[in-house]
């Protein structure tokens, strides 16, 4: 039986080759967000559940067409495919120039 592909995203996602070891990812993941010390870990029923929502999610988002599901080769991100005014584009020069001005103008 093939996988789906929202299930073969998530598992590329998780880094996991198995449904039994996406379950057991993301049980890790709610535990490491959610818990305090000595609490007791979470159970796997919810870690399926968990699942399933993120497999309806990774569903709407590859039906919605936002991007490529992750198995497919992404396009590669130039400067002139971001087209925007480089103060506005996360990780240019300018941008970070910016940010350097205004953490010293709230500081």
């Amino acid at each position: 039986m093939s996988d789906s592909p929202q299930m073969r995203n998530l598992k590329a996602r998780y880094g996991v080759t198995t449904e039994r070891a996406l379950v057991r990812a993301i049980r890790d993941d709610i535990d490491a967000e959610c818990l305090d010390p000595g609490e007791e870990p979470t159970p796997l029923t919810v870690a399926e559940v968990w699942l399933d929502q993120a497999l309806e999610a990774e569903y709407q988002r590859i039906a919605g067409g936002a991007d490529e599901p992750l198995d497919a080769e992404p396009l590669p991100l130039t400067y002139e495919a971001m087209q925007g005014d480089p103060i506005d584009t996360y990780g240019t020069p300018e941008h970070e120039a910016w940010l350097i001005e205004m953490e010293g103008i709230e500081g």
